[in-house]
This record gives structure tokens, C-alpha cells and sequence, in this order.
């Protein structure tokens, strides 16, 4: 709306949408991580709850290998203009998510249904 705003007008739009896809990306992460974090210790640090949960084992090991995967790209690219540069990255995080909310909710009533019987 600022006279001087116009010539750069383009620019200022073309940064305005890569941050906020950045940003995006970003809070993705923490979401992905913070279920992932919790979801490792029960999955990877520990065999008991494996056999009983083959199914959501497997998902979480399929997040688990995208997710490393990700953040390794992440690493080696760590300018994050060019980090949050793909595409479908956002959807893929977002994919993530669902699929650890479905594992925690499993597990949640695994460890009630244990709760119960004892």
C-alpha cells in the first residue's frame, strides 16, 4: 500500500510466501519430533511392546526411516530456504504426524487395555 512498496512488490511477496512455507515446515518438525521422541524409547528402546503392536511397529519404523532420512538432507543442506525447498516435504511431515498419532493412540489403549487386566 506504500508508494515504495510497489517496485517491490514481487520480491516482497515471493519472501513473504517462502517464510511462511518455511515456518510451516518448521513447526512440522517439532510436532514429527516431539510424537517421534516418545514413540523411540517405546519402539526402538525397548522389545516388549514389539510383538504386541506388529502393526504400529511397522508404521513407526517407516516414520522412523523417513524421518532420519529427512533430517539428514536437512543437515546436509543447512540453509533453510534451500532445506524447506521441496515440495512435498510439508505433506510428507504432516503424514508423519497422522501416522504417530494413530501408533500413540494404539498404544494408548494397549497400555489401558494392560492397565485393566492388572
Amino acid at each position: 500500500s506504500s508508494q515504495f512498496y510497489l517496485p517491490f512488490a514481487a520480491k516482497v511477496e515471493h519472501w513473504e510466501k517462502t517464510l511462511a512455507n518455511i515456518s510451516e515446515i518448521v513447526d512440522a518438525i517439532q510436532a514429527v519430533q516431539r510424537a517421534w521422541m516418545y514413540l523411540e524409547n517405546v519402539f526402538r528402546g525397548s522389545e516388549d511392546i514389539r510383538p504386541h503392536l506388529p502393526d504400529e511397529s511397522t508404521m513407526f519404523d517407516e516414520v522412523n526411516d523417513g524421518f532420519i532420512d529427512m533430517m539428514k538432507r536437512i543437515y546436509e543442506h543447512p540453509l533453510a530456504v534451500k532445506a524447506c525447498s521441496n515440495p512435498k516435504m510439508l505433506e510428507t511431515l504432516n503424514s508423519f504426524e497422522a501416522t504417530l498419532d494413530k501408533v500413540q493412540k494404539s498404544l494408548n489403549d494397549y497400555l489401558e487395555k494392560k492397565r485393566q487386566m492388572f
